[in-house]
């Protein structure tokens, strides 16, 4: 949250009320080193940092309300050319305007047959006169997906030292989850971390459909297909006493995205995502069953 943020100090319930022209929701906030799943009555102070759920045409009016600039993509670098890489540009390069750096020679050559409207470079993603040369500040988004988690992390602060507003960096490692945060590297993609959500999908006896971490906060982001006389059809949201630790974020019915607010009730096969503290997944679970 910047301090001069139009939301600052103000109870959530409040701005919900004034704020009628957006749909949205604020679903986390961390205050320091707390994760916190808020009530109405909890006001924004500054520093907080908050996850928000919107719909994309309301996502302009949120980051002015936050105090943020909507930052328009167009020159993305990205180092590392295994699968993650060649992924990220082949997907990327139909949108933007990508460079890809790559350490060895034939892999170099290899990516260049395959990705056709990318810009493939060998090099050392370290160079800084090469990043220089290739006009890095220049970049709105960095993405480091080397096999080396040092070398993505020292990369991407690189990066930023030349001016990148968007920085990704994947580890192996999870402990570097909080330091990413502190020393202002964006996002951070770890695989070991994503597999294992995977896995404790796969072992749970419920309808989640989608598990991940949220970056930097200890919650869990979980997407469930409501089956059919559950719980969670049975009143309106604001009367379910859903757990205090979690929260109901957005839901999918057919073709129809929704916010849910209070007099949303949930229906069988909705697509629900909902947001949660560890402690409390259990609790959740028993609302989908």
């Amino acid at each position: 949250m910047d301090e001069h943020a139009e939301i600052l100090n103000r109870a959530i319930q409040e701005v919900m009320k004034t704020i009628t022209n957006v749909r949205f929701r604020i679903v986390l906030i961390k205050r320091d080193e707390e994760t916190i799943i808020p009530s109405r009555d909890v006001k924004l102070q500054p520093g907080d940092q908050i996850v928000v759920i919107a719909r994309p045409d309301g996502i302009g009016r949120i980051l002015e309300l936050t105090g943020k600039d909507k930052t328009r993509f167009k020159n993305i670098m990205i180092l590392g050319g295994g699968k993650i890489g060649r992924m990220c540009a082949s997907v990327l390069e139909k949108k933007f305007n990508v460079k890809l750096i790559e350490s060895d020679l034939k892999k170099a050559y290899e990516l260049s047959d395959y990705l056709s409207e990318t810009l493939i470079l060998q090099g050392d993603g370290r160079d800084i006169q090469l990043l220089m040369d290739e006009s890095i500040g220049e970049m709105d988004a960095f993405i480091a997906v080397t096999e080396d988690s040092e070398t993505n992390i020292i990369s991407c602060l690189m990066a930023r030292e030349m001016g990148v507003v968007k920085t990704i960096a994947h580890v192996e490692n999870a402990e570097y989850n909080q330091l990413t945060r502190v020393i202002g590297i964006n996002a951070l993609v770890n695989k070991k971390m994503i597999t294992a959500a995977n896995i404790t999908r796969l072992v749970r006896k419920t309808n989640i459909v989608a598990l991940t971490h949220v970056h930097g906060m200890d919650a869990e982001v979980l997407e469930y297909v409501v089956p059919p006389e559950s719980r969670i059809t049975q009143k309106d949201v604001r009367n379910l006493k859903f757990p205090r630790g979690a929260i109901l974020g957005g839901y999918v019915r057919g073709d129809d995205v929704g916010i849910v607010v209070g007099d949303t009730r949930i229906q069988s096969q909705d697509r629900v995502v909902v947001f949660s503290l560890p402690h409390c997944i259990q609790q959740v679970e028993a609302f989908f069953r």
